[in-house]
């Protein structure tokens, strides 16, 4: 049997795994972005109030494996409260916090280090501080922030293998209930590793080029 085989007779399965990997992808990607970009955002701007404590509280996340957040949010957590939440939820909520941190940091980062010769310059030639904001900061800041959007994304993408551990039926569990009928552990999981990659490289050469075409030293420019 070969990866086609598998891909021929378990076909729909692979696509009810992807759909539920695409979904749980899509509501972390969106909510990590939005609300760790506020977050970012306001740390920058009150570096002592918000930027410490954000600080301090991506250094505690970093030093947590994804997975045993995953594993506490599911198990001690619901039992401390007395809740039961649906692994799904639980999965976009673990994901969606440890990827807004990360948006948050990279975003908090970008702006604290940003030239600032550019905007004496821009208040110099008579610019309005919206449209500093408008026509330099964010179009600056947003260039030098996509390559690290791009690696966070990947990033997000392959934390969401590990809720098929709290029994999501995303693509990764469906390979191992694949694997567990038809015994071909070569074959299922290169198939896996084929589409992971075909996800994930075009992602890393997209943040490759940006990260060569715009973020670069602009402090002396």
């Amino acid at each position: 049997m070969t990866v086609w085989d598998i891909l021929a007779r378990h076909g729909p399965e692979l696509l009810n795994g992807l759909q539920v990997t695409l979904a749980l992808c899509l509501i972390c990607w969106s909510t990590s972005f939005l609300v760790g970009g506020l977050i970012g955002f306001a740390g920058a701007r009150s570096p002592t109030a918000i930027g410490i404590p954000l600080r301090a509280v991506s250094a505690l996340l970093a030093g947590v494996p994804p997975i045993v957040f995953l594993f506490w949010l599911y198990y001690p957590a619901q039992a401390v409260f007395n809740i039961v939440v649906d692994p799904f939820i639980t999965a976009a909520t673990a994901i969606s916090i440890m990827g807004a941190f990360l948006v948050a940091d990279a975003v908090r980062g970008i702006i604290a280090d940003f030239p600032n010769q550019f905007v004496i310059a821009a208040r110099v030639c008579g610019f309005s501080e919206r449209e500093i904001l408008t026509r330099i900061t964010l179009p600056i800041a947003f260039r030098s922030f996509l390559p690290s959007a791009l690696l966070i994304v990947v990033t997000l993408f392959q934390m969401t293998l590990f809720s098929s551990f709290i029994s999501v039926n995303e693509i990764f569990r469906t390979a191992q209930q694949i694997n567990s009928i038809e015994y071909r552990p070569i074959e299922v999981f290169t198939a896996l590793a084929v589409f992971c990659m075909g996800v994930t490289l075009p992602l890393y050469g997209l943040a490759q080029f940006f990260r060569l075409r715009y973020t670069r030293d602009l402090s002396d420019r």
